[in-house]
């Protein structure tokens, strides 16, 4: 585990907010969450280089799959959340170029794509991505 700095501010001024359990009980792990003195919530410490990937190998993580009502239900929050993430990003930007890190299957970039932004994603998990550009096609 590392600690870190927050990435918005750079601040080491942060304080434990609670903690969680490992949901995918990959390990015994409580994993603290902080708020900086900014107002960034982030996890804290967490896991190193050597350690995340232990994280992203069961097939339970992510949304990905869930079918029935719980995937139903799964859609709709989605389509709302893309819809804020959206306002949000217009904050600062009215069109243009937009890259999301750790991006999963690719959903969200698919969503701005519709909504004339030219989206990239870069995923380290190697995902079955279909219809979006990767980071690493840019040039």
């Amino acid at each position: 585990m590392e600690i870190v700095n927050c990435k918005v501010c750079g601040s080491g001024d942060w304080s434990r907010l609670f903690e969680v359990s490992d949901r995918l009980k990959i390990s015994d792990t409580l994993f603290k969450i902080v708020k900086c003195s900014c107002g960034f919530i982030f996890l804290n410490p967490r896991p190193d280089e050597s350690e995340i990937g232990q994280y992203y190998v069961s097939d339970d993580y992510g949304p990905y799959g869930h079918n029935g009502f719980l995937g139903f239900i799964y859609r709709h929050v989605q389509k709302v959340t893309f819809q804020i993430k959206l306002s949000i990003i217009k904050r600062y930007s009215i069109r243009g170029k937009h890259l999301d890190i750790g991006g999963g299957a690719g959903d969200f970039c698919r969503f701005l794509n519709s909504k004339g932004w030219e989206s990239y994603i870069y995923e380290r998990k190697e995902v079955n991505i279909k219809d979006v550009k990767r980071f690493s096609d840019l040039s």
